[in-house]
């Protein structure tokens, strides 16, 4: 069964943060929250039949995939806000906050990447 994501938009410490979102159809397990690498955009988390968006709600999950600032549709210049500075931003919105955190890494950077929740 395919779930199709829905185009997200929200402000997160005055920039503009773009993403995509898909809710199981059932009520959720819990919500992963995922942010790419360097040179993706959320759209990498939607790339075909296996991926996180199409997955992870047959397992029950919601999926929050965010785009960084200055990639996919979001704002500010990636090159004019450090990584740290990034962190600020992507975990300014207060239902990220709220949340437990599992961290996870991409395999290419330091950059963290999709939280994994166990099934």
């Amino acid at each position: 069964m395919s779930h199709p994501s829905a185009v997200l938009a929200i402000e997160s410490a005055g920039v503009r943060l773009t993403g995509r979102t898909v809710r199981p159809t059932s009520p959720p397990r819990g919500t992963i929250v995922a942010i790419h690498g360097g040179t993706y955009d959320s759209e990498y988390y939607d790339a075909n039949d296996d991926s996180l968006l199409t997955t992870a709600p047959r397992r029950g999950y919601t999926v929050v995939a965010l785009d960084r600032p200055g990639y996919g549709s979001s704002r500010a210049p990636a090159d004019s806000l450090s990584f740290s500075a990034q962190a600020q931003v992507l975990g300014g919105p207060p239902w990220i906050r709220s949340r437990r955190t599992i961290p996870g890494r991409s395999s290419s950077s330091d950059t963290p990447s999709a939280g994994c929740c166990p099934s």
